[in-house]
């Protein structure tokens, strides 16, 4: 096999876009190869997290494409113009199913031929970077084909995103440990993956940063929490627990929505029925982050369901026992002191109110200015009564902002499933990211 990947536009501005991007395929090279020095082979963990950075810039691109899961919105959206001519593109086919696109040059494979790579390390580098674009093709209830690729050898990588109408177009596929390709998310200079989360010790401050969670994980358990609502789910000492029903609520902190959109997307993954609830603003307000119906369209899309918009609506919860857990992500600091003191005035307060009746977990997920202000007394309460858990935060700008929290979302999930089991995943306050 013998690698051809030379450009053929010299222009100086793609040029210098393309040296971006070779940055960044050096970063994800630079990360394999010292975790490999110290004896973790990258497949266990790249793939996973170049997908879930996928799901991430997926449910950013679905929202400015309308929300819906046409593939020419896929095309207008990430396959711009100027991203054709940084990897020398040729569109084949744009339907609302099928886009296939071929790739005559790419920079992450020449980033990777001037570190020395052998060729067998760019394929494998390349089926790590494409787990990307096969978390965007799940974003838009699609899958990924590539039937020749510039790191294994061909002339030209063949993108070809197809749904296939035998499969469920909103059901998270988990990907396979690796994929061929070439083309990945880290063409989007503005994203960042998403961090770690959990949730907080209900009255015992001790275990506050204590006790550090893993993936199925340790954490403290809260005495007297019952778990007998969980009697008609199969394999309660599970904490995946497949058939448990999840609410997942929206509050008013839009800038944190496309995270909060790959968490619903992950907790939709992992639990069969999981109904959206939006506040009475989120319904209604659009932002430089996103249309309004936009967001709404993209919570129906992954539920299958449309999402819960009134007190009228959410109100029964409780007397049904329609969830045996319930999200708020985001939770802003309006609701947070709403919860703190009773209140119970819009859909998502009310969503609370009307599930806490029956003793079952309450899951937040802070996004607030004032965490540590105006908040850090609501959360302090919140953090001692029972049946209320924390997904893990941080302060987001120390510098900038530094009474600003915002909690991890991607460990939503995982907050979750020990909720169900009535335990809280440690630690609740994470490091700042400098």
């Amino acid at each position: 096999m013998s690698i051809r990947n030379e450009p053929k536009i010299k222009n100086p501005l793609i040029a210098g876009i393309r040296e971006q991007l070779e940055h960044r395929a050096l970063w994800m090279y630079l990360l394999c190869d010292e975790a490999k020095k110290k004896g973790l082979p990258p497949e266990e963990y790249a793939p996973a997290a170049i997908r879930r950075c996928g799901l991430y810039q997926g449910a950013q691109l679905r929202a400015k494409a309308g929300g819906g899961e046409s593939l020419k919105g896929l095309k207008k959206t990430l396959f711009t113009k100027a991203a054709q001519w940084v990897f020398e593109m040729d569109v084949k086919r744009c339907t609302d199913d099928h886009l296939d696109i071929d790739f005559h040059y790419c920079p992450l494979v020449k980033a990777w031929q001037k570190q020395g790579c052998s060729e067998e390390e760019i394929a494998l580098l390349c089926d790590h970077a494409m787990c990307g674009d096969r978390g965007i093709a799940e974003s838009f209830g699609c899958e990924l084909d590539l039937p020749a690729t510039i790191a294994k050898g061909d002339d030209v990588c063949q993108i070809r995103f197809v749904r296939r109408k035998h499969k469920k177009p909103n059901s998270l596929r988990k990907a396979p440990g690796t994929v061929p390709g070439a083309f990945c998310a880290l063409s989007n200079s503005h994203i960042r993956g998403g961090g770690s989360g959990g949730g907080a010790a209900a009255g015992s401050a001790g275990h506050l940063g204590a006790l550090p969670a893993r993936e199925g994980g340790a954490g403290h358990r809260r005495e007297g929490h019952p778990t007998d609502h969980l009697s008609h789910l199969t394999g309660v000492g599970d904490m995946s627990k497949e058939d448990a029903r999840i609410g997942f609520a929206f509050c008013g902190s839009y800038c944190t929505y496309a995270s909060a959109m790959a968490a619903l997307e992950a907790v939709a993954a992992r639990w069969r029925e999981v109904t959206a609830i939006v506040s009475e603003r989120g319904v209604v307000t659009d932002t430089r982050f996103g249309e309004a119906h936009a967001w709404m369209q993209e919570m129906e899309r992954i539920t299958g369901k449309k999402p819960l918009t009134s007190i009228t609506e959410v109100e029964p919860i409780g007397p049904k026992k329609l969830l045996d857990a319930l999200v708020i992500c985001p939770c802003t600091g309006n609701t947070l002191g709403k919860l703190a003191g009773g209140i119970a005035d819009t859909s998502v307060t009310m969503a609370a109110k009307s599930h806490l009746r029956n003793g079952r977990p309450v899951i937040l997920a802070v996004s607030t200015n004032d965490g540590l202000a105006g908040s850090a007394e609501n959360i302090g309460r919140l953090l001692a009564r029972r049946d209320f858990y924390f997904v893990p935060c941080r302060q987001d700008d120390p510098v900038g902002k530094p009474r600003s929290l915002v909690a991890d979302f991607s460990l939503v999930p995982q907050t979750v499933a020990a909720a169900l089991e009535g335990r809280q995943v440690q630690p609740i306050l994470l490091a700042p990211r400098i």
